[in-house]
């Protein structure tokens, strides 16, 4: 075609070409790059006991559930802990890696929530060790040296993991909690009595089960499991014996 014997044509395809290549070139690379080079969002974050923190991470619901308590300086120290498993922009705290952000409040107070970071600089991360840090110190009986006072947070050893069908961490609300147990009778299964354990003591923390059928899951009741003096025990009790999970939705404006 004659008009590609212009000289200001000949360059202007050249260039074309020489764009064309480079963005094909650009793309391969893209679609080569190992994973390392891209933002990594696996979350290695998985349930377990991290000393005084009860932890599930329901990698399925893709949500955090926690409870801290402790006791210090004869100061009791409550926090529930709840958000995404979603890894998070630690922004300062960015040379960690791996990092979530969690709502935090006394569960006796879910008016005055607080927000928490979860993190680890452990050479081997979650499995090993776990931070909860908040900026503001938490609570009055978390305000601590060797806790949150310190600016950086609680360094928490995994003590162990725990069974996959936890899906929750909740907090004893009453003082006498009672116990049932789910038992046919005359062909029904029909929730009963359950006396052969003593209840976990209020502000204690338990695991939530997960029911895997609606007959296992009787209306207005929670499947619960904890330790007693390291065995392991199970019982339903009412939704009303323990804290809410979450914090409550913030009231609507008219």
């Amino acid at each position: 075609m004659k008009f590609l014997g212009d000289r200001n044509c000949r360059l202007s395809v050249t260039r074309l070409v020489a764009q064309c290549v480079l963005v094909a070139s650009t793309l391969s690379a893209l679609a080569v790059a190992p994973a390392s080079a891209q933002r990594d969002t696996t979350s290695t974050l998985y349930s377990g006991d991290f000393e005084q923190l009860m932890l599930v991470a329901d990698h399925d619901a893709k949500v955090i559930s926690a409870y801290y308590h402790t006791w210090r300086g004869g100061r009791e120290c409550r926090l529930a802990l709840h958000g995404p498993l979603k890894r998070a922009d630690m922004g300062q705290r960015a040379s960690v890696g791996e990092g979530y952000y969690v709502d935090a409040w006394d569960p006796m107070h879910p008016e005055s929530p607080l927000g928490a970071e979860l993190f680890s600089i452990a050479r081997d991360g979650f499995s090993v060790q776990l931070i909860l840090s908040m900026s503001s110190g938490g609570p009055g009986g978390c305000r601590d040296a060797e806790s949150f006072g310190n600016g950086y947070g609680a360094a928490l050893n995994k003590w162990n993991a725990v069974s996959n069908s936890f899906i929750g961490v909740r907090a004893v609300r009453v003082s006498r909690m009672r116990l049932y147990d789910l038992k046919k009778v005359r062909g029904v299964l029909r929730l009963v009595r359950d006396r052969r354990y003593q209840a976990p003591l209020r502000h204690t923390g338990i695991w939530v089960q997960k029911t895997y059928s609606p007959e296992y899951a009787p209306r207005g009741f929670v499947s619960i499991a904890w330790y007693d003096g390291g065995a392991p025990r199970a019982a339903y009790v009412r939704e009303g014996a323990l804290y809410p999970a979450s914090l409550p939705a913030p009231a609507e404006v008219p």
